[in-house]
């Protein structure tokens, strides 16, 4: 499942929706100058992706290739499926990724919900990467990094440079990062309950498990950075999309020539939202790109 268009892309490479070649993937981080400064960060996207496979993998009546299938869904509606959590009702987060994603009928709650933890955990992982190949690109060094255990003071002072020059960046996708793994354990609390009552309870006809998860969520959300009520943080997150959008078309008549990573930058800093938050308030406008 993970030739060209059948996986998820990242880093150079097609993700197995099943995690198969998740040691790929980690060899290439592995690889990047920083590593070691963000290893326990990325250890903790790695963990969450296998924690959520096991939600598809111990599932005897599905399939490993429907199951890949299915994450893969989930993966191709995420924009949507974010943008609907976002804003609309949420009671139902399963019902809502089901909608935006599409799955097979024996796609389970949970394992929809795991999905959805596995594309956070990807996506956290991406500004990472991100930063690490911009960080890449500005370290122009003359010890080239074969060479390194010859002139290691040099290099690293060289590194430190370029770290230096680049820190906004660097904090940017540290807490997008972590914006995106709050998320995703969010995601992999509600998985939970949903394995916990499907395995269970027999649900009579019209009963929805979503019911009664909202007070558990809630309390989630209120634990990880505080809750004023479901109703006004819709209100002030329809509020700020709207004060977001306004403020990007402005810098794009002021300057119709900046990037797409710049406009993000420049709101992030002027508008003290994350990166993730941001974008997605731009890509309900279409002024910022859908990822392919």
């Amino acid at each position: 499942m993970t030739e060209a268009g059948v996986g998820i892309y990242i880093a150079g490479i097609y993700l197995d929706p099943l995690m198969e070649n998740l040691d790929e993937l980690e060899e290439r981080f592995r690889g990047l100058d920083l590593y070691a400064e963000l290893a326990d960060r990325l250890d903790d996207s790695f963990d969450m992706m296998n924690a959520a496979r096991a939600f598809w993998l111990n599932r005897d009546a599905q399939p490993k290739r429907r199951a890949a299938e299915d994450i893969l869904a989930v993966w191709h509606g995420f924009d949507s499926a974010v943008q609907e959590i976002e804003f609309s009702d949420l009671n139902a987060l399963a019902h809502t990724v089901r909608r935006c994603s599409h799955p097979s009928k024996s796609a389970t709650d949970s394992g929809l919900m795991a999905a959805l933890a596995i594309c956070y955990a990807v996506e956290g992982l991406r500004e990472v990467y991100d930063y690490q190949i911009e960080f890449s690109q500005s370290l122009i060094t003359s010890v080239p990094q074969n060479l390194a255990g010859d002139f290691p003071d040099r290099r690293q002072a060289q590194i430190e440079r370029a770290r230096a020059k680049l820190v906004h960046i660097e904090v940017s996708a540290r807490v997008s990062h972590a914006d995106y793994m709050g998320e995703a354990r969010l995601a992999m609390f509600a998985a939970g309950i949903y394995q916990y009552i499907e395995s269970r309870y027999k649900a009579p006809k019209g009963f929805r498990i979503s019911d009664k998860m909202l007070s558990a969520i809630d309390l989630s959300r209120s634990s990880a950075g505080g809750k004023k009520g479901a109703e006004t943080n819709r209100a002030q997150a329809v509020d700020s999309a709207r004060l977001i959008c306004a403020e990007a078309k402005r810098l794009l008549r002021l300057d119709p020539s900046i990037s797409p990573s710049e406009l993000v930058t420049t709101l992030c800093k002027a508008k003290n939202l994350s990166a993730p938050t941001t974008r997605k308030y731009l890509r309900s406008q279409g002024l910022y790109p859908n990822k392919k």
